[in-house]
């Protein structure tokens, strides 16, 4: 079966805070495309009926580049985001970041 996918995904592992309101959740990011980001699911999470989050990607210490997302794919062990729009020059910095990471 053949990936279909609007966006091809990169492998990226980093750090990623969830936010929403004031509540943070502190994960892991495992992969990324031009329309989204799978992440590891936070032990304690509960999605937001609104469903607009922050994305918070540490790069480096120096380094944090935020896309605002809502969940489109919930499974016990990830979280699949999709970039809302306006956020193309940020989701092309992040799959820039990711390709040096590899």
């Amino acid at each position: 079966m053949s990936d279909r996918r609007a966006y091809t995904r990169l492998e990226m592992h980093a750090g990623v805070f969830i936010i929403r309101g004031e509540t943070a959740f502190l994960t892991e990011v495992s992969n990324v495309s031009a329309g989204g980001a799978s992440v590891v699911r936070p032990e304690k999470w509960q999605e937001d009926p609104d469903g607009i989050y922050h994305l918070y990607f540490v790069l480096d210490p120096d380094r944090i580049l935020c896309l605002k997302g809502s969940v489109v794919h919930e499974s016990v062990d990830h979280l699949g985001f999709t970039f809302a729009k306006g956020y193309a020059i940020q989701s092309e910095q992040l799959l820039a970041e990711s390709r040096t990471w590899l």
